[in-house]
């Protein structure tokens, strides 16, 4: 059996689900996550609002737990209605574009309360940085979350993105009962390698295969499944 390189640190992965809308009607998946939603609440939320407040109702959200919430674009569907209004521009679409962000519109809804939040932002390294900040966090419980919403003329400028979907990856340092395992070794071995992007990360995992992101300055992340 190889040793277990020095420079390696691990977290076990608790549970991991996800929500992919379909890009040709995405109004029957969210109304299937707003089960849950009281009707006024869900008139002002996102579709990323929806789909997070979806996936994290039932996670154990508490001070003993650290959240990082990662998007590229955040509420895209929000910022085209507006600026779809101008000339006259709209106060009502200028009002729910700086509305609270996807994530804050889901914990608010169920007044859940975390121990530390980490709002990321970024392109084809986000997922791994993520992944990344699981193994510096304080807290007993990191859950990893995030997603995107489809965009319509905005794609075409490459300012949104192509499909509307999320992700909750809860992950603590108990392998009991864990569904996966994430690793982190400070050194890359191929750094030249591709990263994948959230999107890409998320679909492979969701489908029970193993995933490897590398850089060079970010080092070697393994998701692996049970």
């Amino acid at each position: 059996m190889a040793p277990w390189p020095s420079n390696m640190h691990k977290r076990y992965i608790q549970s991991f689900d996800t929500i992919f809308l379909d890009k040709d009607n995405e109004a029957t998946g969210l109304a299937a996550a707003m089960t849950n939603l009281p009707k006024r609440a869900s008139r002002r939320m996102s579709r990323l609002g929806i789909m997070l407040h979806y996936l994290l109702t039932d996670l154990p959200l508490d001070i003993q737990t650290t959240l990082a919430y990662g998007t590229s674009f955040s509420e895209c569907r929000t910022l085209e209605s507006y600026l779809d209004s101008f000339p006259d521009a709209s106060p009502t679409g200028f009002q729910n574009s700086i509305h609270p962000g996807g994530i804050e519109q889901a914990l608010i809804v169920n007044k859940q309360a975390v121990g530390a939040f980490f709002p990321m932002a970024g392109h084809r390294n986000l997922m791994m940085q993520m992944l990344k900040l699981a193994f510096s966090a304080k807290t007993p419980e990191v859950i990893l979350c995030g997603g995107e919403e489809k965009g319509s003329w905005l794609t075409d400028y490459g300012l949104a993105h192509n499909c509307s979907f999320a992700f909750a990856m809860r992950l603590s340092h108990d392998p009991d009962g864990a569904c996966g395992e994430l690793t982190w070794e400070e050194n890359a071995q191929h750094p030249e390698e591709a990263v994948p992007d959230m999107e890409e990360v998320v679909r492979l995992f969701s489908a029970r295969n193993a995933v490897r992101l590398e850089s060079d300055s970010l080092g070697l992340i393994r998701i692996t499944p049970k």
